[in-house]
């Protein structure tokens, strides 16, 4: 670890480098493309607690209260026909939640749909549409047994073969169905490899057989592909006017910056006696001032702010300020089938990660807010293994390595969603510090067409940005140390393939985990899909009216428990 002085020369020297960059892309005319800080993610993310419980190994054993709200706020102390008005920096790109790109879309999603099952704030998973669930001795059969009464928003009731019909699409069945939907393509399979067949039992009970024991099935079914639609919806209709069993019914929408989704509750939603206000207005505000300006002239209850403004707002004794951690994350996700082919080559992938200075970069850019991490799973969290190193900046290690692969300069592609904001700088200043080694980083600025022109046109070549978050790790491996979606050139690591079948196959709790340590430290020698930054810190700012907005660890919040206390 280097000393205080070295580590202050290193920030401002970022400082100013970011500050001449600054200037010129305001030159350059580029505050039209801008977006938040969000919206350079595409489908990205994996979550569990702390405690290591995230899979509902226990067959459902869980409290049937889909999560307690953050300050026990009870239904007398909130205004019933209150609206709550949030403000996100990011548009929703997709209302049908299986065919969804992006994880951010899953913030926007979880008012109109409900899912099998449910994440609490601290990563277990709880029930949802299904009240309880267990497994069959050979663990190759996972019964979930439904609500009884659940109904969509037009009136038809939930039965175990819409739930059929929702898991086929989610988990890629109906892709090559002829005749069916052939536009369709779901983003899920590579989480759900390992079903085998759904299969309705009865009315109420659905059997998920799997070809290996895998216990994360309910924790996957607690994300966009356990979102259940309304089969009249696959035609496309439910990208535009979706139907859900969920606790908020979409009544309007209106695309791009400045857009809004009007939502009201649903008074037949399961839990309706539980949603504490009458309706959400959720604002697409790209720019992360103008979402801090928004909620401090009144005209939003609350959003999440940069950390540039989290001074600002601890000021302010309207607002309350709130702050967590969350499996979140920054990361550099490369095309390694682009331009020469250097970034295919691993000893290229651990001189980046070696070149890049992430302390400094947490410090200057993210006011502190954040923690360095060398993999997708951050120190604090339970599958990230005690035996990876801290990463540490070393430009000499860096360059040997290149020279020892025989790799002279180059320069990449990239693509970033907005000319502002924290992403923005985060691109920047990875960026100025590969160039100290030879590298050179070309970035485009794609705006909203990020997701699409990188993952399924395959032109970008990578993008710095956030990883959203899933609710079990094994998700996140399966799609950045695996061959999932976000994985473009589909390159893997043998060894973790072979624990990941591992890991999803152990019942007990602490087997597993030390399963899931063996891939943290193979992903964190070979980078398989990109080099990951650091864990920002996730802080909330909303009016003092406001409560029952807990952090969720998985990286994605739900407004179930929201209140607004009359005046």
């Amino acid at each position: 670890m280097r000393g205080t002085t070295t580590r202050s020369r290193s920030i401002w020297r970022l400082l100013a480098i970011l500050a001449v960059l600054g200037m010129l892309a305001a030159s350059c005319g580029d505050d039209d493309d801008a977006s938040s800080d969000d919206q350079a993610s595409a489908d990205d993310g994996g979550a569990s607690s702390d405690d290591g419980g995230a899979s509902a190994d226990d067959g459902g054993a869980a409290d049937d209260d889909g999560g307690a709200s953050d300050d026990g706020a009870t239904t007398d102390q909130c205004n019933p026909n209150a609206i709550l008005t949030w403000g996100y920096g990011d548009q929703i790109r997709d209302w049908d939640p299986h065919d969804s790109p992006a994880g951010q879309d899953q913030w926007y999603l979880m008012t109109v749909y409900d899912r099998l099952f449910h994440q609490s704030p601290d990563g277990q998973t709880i029930p949802g549409l299904a009240e309880s669930w267990s497994y069959s001795d050979d663990a190759l059969t996972l019964t979930v047994n439904l609500r009884e009464g659940v109904l969509f928003h037009d009136g038809t009731a939930l039965t175990a073969d819409i739930v059929v019909q929702n898991l086929e699409r989610s988990r890629g069945a109906m892709d090559t169905a002829e005749g069916v939907e052939p536009a369709f393509k779901t983003s899920f399979k590579a989480d759900l490899a390992a079903v085998t067949e759904v299969v309705a039992v009865d009315d109420l009970t659905v059997n998920i057989v799997t070809s290996t024991p895998n216990v994360t099935i309910p924790a996957v079914l607690s994300d966009r592909p356990g979102m259940i639609m309304h089969p009249d919806t696959f035609d496309g209709s439910g990208n535009t006017d979706p139907i859900g069993t969920g606790p908020f019914v979409l009544d309007s929408w209106t695309e791009g910056d400045g857009g809004e989704a009007v939502l009201s509750k649903f008074a037949d939603y399961w839990d309706a006696d539980n949603i504490k206000i009458a309706g959400l207005v959720l604002k697409d505000i790209r720019t992360p001032s103008a979402r801090y300006t928004a909620l401090a002239g009144g005209d939003i209850d609350g959003t999440r702010i940069d950390p540039a403004d989290v001074a600002a707002a601890e000021a302010d004794p309207d607002l309350t300020v709130q702050t967590g951690d969350t499996v979140e994350l920054y990361w550099y996700l490369m095309d390694l089938d682009i331009g020469g082919g250097e970034l295919g080559i691993t000893e290229v992938r651990q001189a980046i990660s070696l070149a890049i200075d992430r302390q400094a970069i947490i410090d200057a850019l993210a006011f502190g807010l954040g923690t360095a991490t060398a993999t997708h799973m951050p120190p604090f969290y339970w599958a990230s293994s005690p035996n990876v190193p801290e990463p540490v900046q070393d430009v000499d290690a860096a360059r040997k390595l290149l020279a020892d692969a025989s790799v002279g300069e180059f320069s990449v592609p990239i693509l970033a969603g907005a000319a502002q904001g924290l992403t923005a700088d985060v691109t920047q200043a990875v960026k100025a510090q590969l160039a100290e080694v030879g590298i050179t980083i070309d970035i485009e600025v794609a705006g909203e067409n990020l997701a699409s022109r990188l993952f399924f046109d395959r032109d970008g070549g990578g993008v710095v940005g956030p990883w959203s978050g899933r609710p079990d790790p094994a998700q996140t491996i399966a799609n950045v140390d695996g061959p999932g979606f976000v994985n473009m050139a589909k390159n893997s690591v043998p060894e973790i393939d072979a624990l990941l079948i591992e890991s999803n196959a152990e019942t007990d709790p602490d087997a597993r985990q030390k399963l899931l340590w063996k891939i943290d430290e193979l992903a964190a020698v070979n980078h398989v899909s990109g080099v990951a930054l650091f864990s920002p810190k996730t802080v909330f700012a909303f009016k003092n009216s406001v409560s029952g907005l807990p952090i969720y660890v998985q990286g994605k919040h739900e407004f179930r428990d929201a209140c607004v206390a009359p005046e």
